[in-house]
């Protein structure tokens, strides 16, 4: 009788068998989907520096061309061959004599659940000299 014993105790059940391969299904499913949440997580951030990069890219051009009281403020990145996303620029004054404050919003037009990006800088407006011209510069603040 005591080598049938010994020999029921010498291997792993049928049931010990299967309640290890449950535990080892649950981890890799966890697995799963914890590198399911890491690509959506790295998506979301690749999408928000591209349009951090954007938006960037536009408050300085509309600085450097002074663009920001003649032309439209508002367009997509479509010549730059960025598909997909729009901006639009805010100009508001400061408070401060010929301190005006540029904000450029970018936005992802479709399909995106991405927050809005904006780039904020300041621009210094001269007065006009006696000859009736002006001159403008700018100073690109922070982006957020």
């Amino acid at each position: 009788m005591s080598n049938a014993r010994n020999s029921r105790r010498s291997g792993y059940s049928l049931i010990e068998a299967l309640v290890s391969m449950v535990i080892v299904g649950i981890a890799i499913v966890g697995c799963l989907s914890t590198l399911s949440a890491m690509t959506r997580s790295e998506d979301r951030s690749l999408m928000t520096e591209k349009m951090h990069r954007l938006a960037s890219e536009k408050l300085d051009e509309i600085l450097a061309t002074e663009d920001y009281a003649n032309s439209s403020l508002s367009g997509n990145f479509d010549d730059r061959g960025e598909t997909g996303f729009s901006w639009e620029v805010e100009v508001e004054p400061t408070g401060e004599s010929n301190l005006d404050s540029i904000a450029v919003t970018v936005t992802k037009e479709s399909g995106s659940r991405a927050e809005p990006v904006k780039a904020i800088g300041l621009v210094y407006i001269p007065e006009t000299t006696t000859t009736g011209t002006a001159a403008s510069g700018g100073a690109q603040g922070a982006s957020r």
